[in-house]
């Protein structure tokens, strides 16, 4: 492990790959999480999310209360898949689960307790008055798993766990702020709760049963579904679109089709055969039904980008037929879609793609827009656009009133069943084939969960004269010798112009996110580039996102 005492190799298909996360690489088996939820709970897992709202009650952390800070990273986006691929490929890692972690105290407020073990955690800054409480676990790569695994053998005699249970039991109006309320953590909740005494414990979150709306999948037919559906292949393609729309799990939910783009989810439920078969027929109806030639593989569960597939030749059946193989391997159900040629904009020189998030908090939809700078697939920060900046930028009105309609009425239907937090991202592009030069605005993905947007807003509410014209975010990678306090002073120093400029969080080696201020939009955004450019002239940051 890196920087730590001992180290790990992980053993996957036959090959041997040395372990480089903050995080040791161990996880709790299904047969471990149903033998906590018998130990602790004496229930199965099934029970969890029911037992989970007994003792939750699903809330915001809007208000003036305590809270304790517990961001773990959660299996279902599949971080440990998508740091371990790295690793396997002989790249950095950007270490999804020490982030998450890390970032995590640039939330808290005094009077909370943040809870942490991970050393980048341990050496981050935080605001006067947090209180941190150090879990001894750095084996789990999970937080989530290592707070489990104490509670089974361990109970009330940890520290840790006693920690948590007597401040629930002193504070009951404490609430739990958490990056996503999975399984793990619904258990551990309702457990906290039976120990402190607490009849419900407020959870900044969602209600667990909206977990379908984290899986790309949902907003896609299954490939059986779609070929189920009779549509005429010399017709509008819009009109095929539909009702391939009304075919989705989501559509099934919610009874309206959401604006997604055309595209199929491949499951596995049917064994390795009928996966691959399914993944060529995805490929096959994109052709046939759309006339597209280019699709993008993503996986359906999966966070940071990891493990997407861009421009991918529909006509390159051997290519199609290797990222099924390695598809299966990886596991999870996957998405074909349909690939997106985005509208882009120049910032300082950097090309980014028209791609902007809308943002849940609270329960209430959050002032304008997110632009999303991206390296290949994966987000490197936001730039905040209002309706002026959007303008401003030469997009036009409609395609944001759009995005913003659409973001209002999803959420509004979605918030009578415990949408609290989400954010939502869409594309802005050409797809070629039959809609031709058609510039369509869609619904990507669907991230029922905090997303890393939360820290610009977080900047933003923090500084509301400073970023009323315009606020940006970068994530950077920090050199493995950078501290935040040498990070934090550079970035102090070297203001341009009068504006702000802030360190969210760092992992050396790994992962960091610089804000700052700026009088429009793209000045924020040009800004937050050149704020990374000194810090890679100082050499506290790394140029790019080198391979080991």
């Amino acid at each position: 492990m890196t920087g730590e005492s001992h180290e790990w190799v992980v053993v996957d298909e036959g090959r041997s790959i040395p372990w480089t996360s903050y995080a040791g690489p161990l996880r709790l088996s299904q047969a471990d999480f149903a033998g906590a939820c018998r130990t602790l709970l004496a229930i199965e897992p099934a029970d969890v999310p029911d037992v989970a709202l007994d003792h939750a009650e699903i809330g915001s952390a809007d208000g003036p209360e305590r809270r304790i800070i517990l961001h773990s990273t959660t299996p279902t986006t599949r971080g440990f898949e998508t740091d371990l691929a790295a690793m396997a490929e002989g790249r950095v890692p950007v270490d999804i689960t020490t982030y998450t972690e890390t970032r995590a105290l640039y939330l808290a407020r005094p009077g909370d307790l943040a809870v942490g073990r991970l050393r980048p955690w341990r050496l981050a800054p935080t605001a006067p008055g947090v209180e941190r409480l150090a879990l001894d676990d750095t084996d789990h790569y999970y937080m989530s798993h290592a707070l489990l695994h104490r509670a089974v053998n361990r109970g009330e005699r940890d520290p840790v766990l006693a920690r948590l249970i007597a401040w629930l039991r002193e504070r009951r109006a404490t609430v739990l702020s958490v990056y996503d309320f999975e399984p793990e953590l619904q258990l551990l909740v309702a457990w906290l709760a039976r120990r402190a005494g607490v009849h419900r414990v407020r959870v900044d979150a969602n209600d667990p049963r909206l977990v379908a709306w984290n899986r790309k999948g949902t907003l896609h037919p299954t490939v059986e579904a779609a070929l189920a559906v009779d549509v005429d292949p010399t017709a509008d393609p819009t009109r095929a679109l539909d009702l391939e729309r009304r075919a989705s799990d989501a559509f099934r939910i919610l009874g309206e089709p959401l604006a997604v783009l055309p595209g199929y989810t491949v499951t596995r439920h049917s064994g390795r055969d009928a996966f691959h078969q399914d993944f060529l027929r995805a490929g096959k109806l994109l052709s046939e039904r759309y006339g597209l030639t280019q699709a993008c593989l993503k996986p359906s569960e999966g966070g940071d980008g990891g493990r997407i597939v861009v421009g991918i030749d529909l006509a390159d059946h051997a290519r199609l037929a290797e990222l099924a193989s390695r598809a299966w391997t990886s596991g999870g159900d996957q998405v074909i879609e349909a690939h997106v040629t985005y509208l882009q904009r120049d910032v300082n020189g950097e090309r980014i793609p028209v791609a902007p998030s809308t943002h849940l908090r609270d329960g209430s939809v959050l002032d304008g827009l997110t632009l999303q700078f991206m390296r290949g697939p994966s987000w490197k920060g936001n730039i905040y656009v209002d309706r002026p900046g959007w303008q401003a930028l030469g997009l036009g009105r409609a395609a944001y009133d759009e995005i913003r309609a659409e973001m209002a009425a999803l959420t509004g239907r979605l918030r009578h069943h415990g949408l609290v937090q989400a954010g939502i991202d869409f594309a802005v592009g050409t797809l070629g084939g039959r809609f031709e030069d058609t510039v369509v605005v869609a619904i990507q993905d669907i991230n029922a969960k905090l997303t890393g947007a939360v820290l610009l807003r977080e900047f933003m509410a923090r500084h509301p004269i400073d970023t009323s014209a315009g606020a940006a975010t970068r994530v950077f990678r920090p050199a493995a010798s950078a501290t935040p306090s040498a990070v934090q002073h550079h970035l102090s120093t070297k203001p341009a112009g009068g504006t702000r400029r802030e360190l969210i969080a760092t992992v050396p080696g790994r992962w960091g996110m610089l804000a700052v201020t700026g009088a429009t939009p793209l000045e924020a955004g040009a800004l937050a580039l050149t704020a990374e450019q000194d810090l890679i002239a100082e050499g506290l940051a790394a140029d790019g996102w080198p391979t080991r």
